[in-house]
């Protein structure tokens, strides 16, 4: 009834997006819809800034069009079939006003406005004689606009010349010449010479010269080489005042976590601490030593810039503030340097949270149930700052339209305590202190209950102790150098029991056993980027897991056997894992358009290596594919190994397929519908395969020279409703190539028949998750 109802949503969707087509119907007699504008550049000779320029000239290009998808405007269709409301509510106000737009007509534009900011782009980018002519072009109804901009050669910076050295302050700027942005040779750029003055403004505030301001410096530019070059003059502006000539010194410290700012009837208690001054919170106190280890405000050091970013970005980064500023107050002057008293003020944000979460799924394996997850926070757990979090999870599912498994149950209960300090707590020396982030050791211990009624209970206890920093906006690590995992069976049924028996590769995978591992995880973002003018992001995430080295080497040094599968290591009279396990995750993200379309794509390989104590890696360290988060159109955890042909009564059973090795490939195009909704394409393709061979898994072991004929491949087209803090996404996705069929018959495009009702029962997979795929 579901998948009914969701392909029906889907259908009336599609109606109104083919109703959208013809919208040029509703115009005013003689009026254009304007529908974007295209920009050309005609150069005399060669552009080295090319792709910059057009950049900026696109960027000036107003109105922008009503939005399309796939040559369809349905915000606007919506818009002239709401009609004009009678009054300011209602469902035909909220229609026209919210799920529709106003055409924007070709009268609507200002094509002089457009070509005089595109001129004054041209002249910051060294085009100084650069000119735009513009042409409309317009059939159907409809009209376009293409900007023509014709430059000669660009001007080139021919020397840089900053302040001559006379005082302190123009000696200080000349110490910054090492690093600057303008280079001899590359075309003159007004962008650049902004950066520039910005550049050693900070630089400046750096070395203690707290009042300067980056207005007080000028460029001025001369061109009277000829040959398109130019000189680039730096001056300082006479009337500086005294006080952004100075440097200025730290005199005072004052840490305030009173959740009132320091104002002049404001006396709180003080408590001295060392250099500093504190002011305790009477309902929320904290303990001075965990923010001075946060702090980098020094009474007698040199008033830094950075050190004022540092310490407000790390006293944050702890999370038991709601916000934090510092300001200054000028305390007079000593030996020809300025004095500056510090008041640090932190707004307490609530110290203990407790969120409840109830949820209904419904997932494409055809398991069904309620959910639920508790949390408890609190933010100070022990006057540090220490952030103690307490979740509690339970679900239940049953499965249902499951063929000859229907009726199989399943519930998980979990609890894990996390407690992180927001320092690093450990026996070797860790110096992260030129870091503007805070590090944080994070202690972790849990238990998990898995109970497949008809067939097995799994319980499983987990420890945790490890690090996390980060060395810049877009670096961060994590080690985490012990991670110890305990599993066991404690109830297996006849049937079950049977299933082990038959395969061997399941057997040890499920065997009780611990896994003594270690981690470490480096991740690159460009997302988390502020104020980025680029198209394109990175996202790269590369991972490693290492279980039993330790143990074996040391157990090896005392038996005389070298330990083997049949014959393995123990501790605490049971068997340890040992493997390496590394996991590679790449993403590239590009922009389309002006809108919020772009191109989304993921390329994921991860290997896992069983030796000495370990033929196969444990269950819970094996990868899987398929789902919601994977390939679409495939359930989840339902393909591979490899080539492996699993019966279809039993892909929607309990037992998942995992394998060794994996690989998976995603591309997604995401685009605006309308409002809130998008929509996206997907292209997904990936397996599973194991390392070695498994008589019970014929074809799932890993080959060169045939695992690219074992990807499956899979499509579909999805919905989201994004309201930027969270996003409900449904995705519909069918199988193009099959891995298990026979090698001729792996391609099924052939066979997709959406008209079908036995085809779209057993190909069309619907997925229901939060958050983006990748």
């Amino acid at each position: 009834m579901l998948r009914s109802l969701l392909l029906h949503a889907l259908g009336t969707l599609s109606v109104f997006f083919i109703a959208g087509c013809s919208n040029t119907k509703y115009l005013p007699e003689g009026s254009y819809l304007y529908t974007g504008a295209a920009v050309k550049v005609e150069v005399d000779g060669e552009m080295p800034n090319r792709s910059k320029v057009l950049e900026g000239l696109n960027s000036v290009i107003t109105p922008q069009p009503n939005a399309s998808f796939l040559g369809m405007r349905p915000s606007l269709w919506f818009y002239h079939k709401a009609g004009e409301p009678e009054k300011d509510k209602g469902i035909r106000y909220w229609v026209r006003n919210k799920l529709g737009e106003p055409p924007v007509l070709l009268e609507n534009v200002a094509p002089a406005r457009v070509k005089n900011l595109m001129e004054n782009r041209l002249n910051n980018s060294g085009y100084f004689h650069g000119t735009v002519e513009h042409r409309v072009d317009s059939a159907d109804k409809k009209a376009t606009i293409t900007y023509i901009a014709k430059v000669n050669k660009p001007f080139t910076i021919a020397s840089v010349n900053y302040p001559a050295e006379k005082n302190r302050l123009t000696r200080a700027i000349a110490t910054l010449k090492d690093e600057t942005l303008l280079v001899e040779g590359q075309p003159y750029d007004l962008d650049v010479l902004k950066e520039e003055r910005a550049r050693i403004d900070y630089a400046l505030k750096n070395k203690g010269y707290y009042n300067f301001n980056q207005d007080f410096l000028l460029f001025r530019i001369d061109s009277a080489k000829g040959n398109h070059t130019l000189d680039v003059n730096m001056y300082i502006k006479e009337e500086v005042p005294a006080e952004g000539r100075r440097t200025y010194k730290l005199r005072n410290v004052y840490l305030n976590a009173d959740d009132r700012t320091f104002n002049d009837n404001f006396e709180p208690d003080t408590v001295k601490y060392g250099p500093f001054y504190y002011f305790p919170n009477p309902e929320q106190e904290f303990r001075p030593r965990a923010l001075m280890y946060n702090n980098f405000l020094v009474p007698d050091s040199l008033y830094r810039r950075f050190n004022h970013e540092r310490t407000i970005n790390r006293l944050m980064g702890m999370g038991a503030f709601r916000f934090v500023n510092i300001t200054y107050r000028d305390a007079g002057s000593s030996d020809g340097s300025g004095l500056l008293d510090a008041y640090i003020n932190m707004n307490t944000a609530p110290k203990k949270s407790l969120r409840l979460e109830v949820q209904g799924v419904s997932k494409s394996n055809n398991f069904v149930g309620p959910g639920l997850q508790a949390s408890f926070t609190n933010r100070n757990a022990f006057g540090g700052g220490e952030r103690l979090t307490v979740n509690v999870t339970g679900n239940y599912e049953v499965q249902v339209l499951g063929g000859g498994q229907t009726g199989l149950t399943s519930y998980e209960i979990g609890a894990e305590t996390q407690l992180q300090v927001f320092r690093i707590i450990s026996p070797f020396p860790f110096n992260n202190e030129s870091s503007r982030f805070v590090p944080s050791t994070r202690f972790k211990i849990g238990y998990n209950l898995l109970n497949r009624v008809q067939l097995f209970q799994m319980q499983s206890f987990n420890f945790l102790y490890g690090y996390q920093w980060q060395t810049s906006a877009r670096v961060q690590h994590e080690l985490n150098p012990v991670n110890l995992n305990y599993v066991m069976l404690s109830r297996i049924s006849p049937e079950f029991e049977e299933i082990l028996q038959r395969d061997a590769f399941l057997r040890r995978s499920f065997e009780e056993q611990f896994i003594l591992g270690s981690g470490y995880s480096y991740t690159y973002n460009t997302q988390l980027d502020v104020n980025r003018t680029r198209r394109d992001n990175f996202y790269f995430k590369g991972s490693v897991d290492v279980s039993g080295n330790v143990m074996q080497a040391i157990q090896n040094t005392i038996n005389e056997e070298e330990a083997t599968p049949d014959n393995p290591n123990q501790i605490f009279s049971l068997p340890y894992s040992q493997f390496s396990r590394f996991d590679v995750d790449f993403r590239y993200f590009y922009k389309v358009g002006s809108g919020g379309s772009k191109i989304a794509s993921r390329l994921r390989v991860g290997v896992g290596l069983p030796y000495g104590n370990s033929l196969t890696m444990p269950y819970v360290k094996q990868f899987f594919i398929g789902g919601p988060n994977s390939i679409r159109a495939f359930r989840a955890r339902s393909l591979g190994p490899g080539a492996y042909a699993v019966a279809d009564s039993a892909r929607n059973f309990f037992v998942d397929q995992v394998g060794d090795m994996l690989l998976e490939g995603n591309l997604e195009y995401r685009f605006d519908i309308v409002s809130v909704l998008k929509g996206a394409i997907f292209l997904d393709g990936g397996n599973i395969w194991l390392v070695n061979e498994n008589e019970d898994r014929p074809e799932g072991v890993f080959n060169w020279n045939r695992f690219y004929n074992e990807i499956a491949v899979g499509t579909g087209f999805g919905l989201r409703v994004d309201v930027d803090f969270f996003v409900i996404r449904l995705d519909l996705g069918f199988p193009l190539r099959k891995p298990w069929l026979e090698e001729s018959n792996r391609w099924v495009v052939r066979d997709i028949d959406f008209g079908s009702g036995n085809w779209r029962r057993n190909n069309l997979v619907i997925n229901i998750a939060i958050g983006y795929p990748f």
